[in-house]
């Protein structure tokens, strides 16, 4: 019988990875495409075909890599100390997709110049 540890390390035929490998290139992938402001990197690391699920995805991106550096690259115009930590991660045993649990932050004097105007 097969314990946890082992079938976490069968490597995914259409990534090559296993699902560990999976989950530290979302992490890395994330540090680097968002938190050091990197978005060349989505060049390499988003498939042709990629198709962003989230919920705050404004409509009428373009598919692929362009549409997820065009969405991020908005965001951090708009909020220039945007960050993320992932609070979660599931690498699907299926294939290369990563269901995420993101939190974002500002920095504390954009938090604090929003309590103010609510005020």
């Amino acid at each position: 019988m097969n314990t946890a540890a082992e079938r976490s390390e069968v490597q995914n035929p259409k990534t090559g990875m296993t699902r560990a490998e999976m989950k530290e290139f979302i992490r890395n992938h994330f540090e680097e495409f968002v938190n050091r402001k990197n978005l060349r990197i989505g060049e390499a690391n988003f498939a042709p075909d990629f198709v962003d699920h989230g919920a705050d995805v404004p409509p009428g991106l373009p598919p692929g890599p362009a549409g997820a550096i065009q969405y991020v690259g908005a965001a951090l115009k708009k909020v220039p100390d945007l960050s993320v930590s992932i609070e979660d991660l599931i690498a699907d045993p299926t294939g290369p997709r990563g269901v995420l649990l993101l939190r974002r932050y500002r920095a504390e004097r954009e938090l604090h110049s929003s309590k103010q105007k609510a005020a």
